[in-house]
């Protein structure tokens, strides 16, 4: 049901292997965008990086390692589109 939604959403057809591969690879950046929102605003909301660590089932230094730089890039192009 995903996968239709999804196929008729990019207006794709079905029933071809490579794009299947390419919806799930879709699927799968577009929920890379949303975690990294996520997490900013857990973060800005006052969330603890264990908190979000746990969350996201890793130690609060992997959680900061990965998400910490994006969440500062994507600050950083906001304020430079702003200037």
């Amino acid at each position: 049901m995903a996968m239709k939604q999804l196929a008729e959403s990019r207006r794709v057809e079905l029933g071809d292997a490579t794009n299947h591969i390419r919806l799930v690879r879709d699927l799968r950046d577009e929920a890379d965008e949303w975690l990294i929102v996520m997490v900013r605003d857990a973060i800005a909301a006052g969330r603890t990086w264990v908190a979000v660590g746990e969350s996201l089932g890793v130690t609060k230094q992997a959680a900061h390692e990965r998400f910490a730089p994006l969440i500062l890039a994507r600050a950083r192009h906001a304020d430079d589109k702003a200037t």
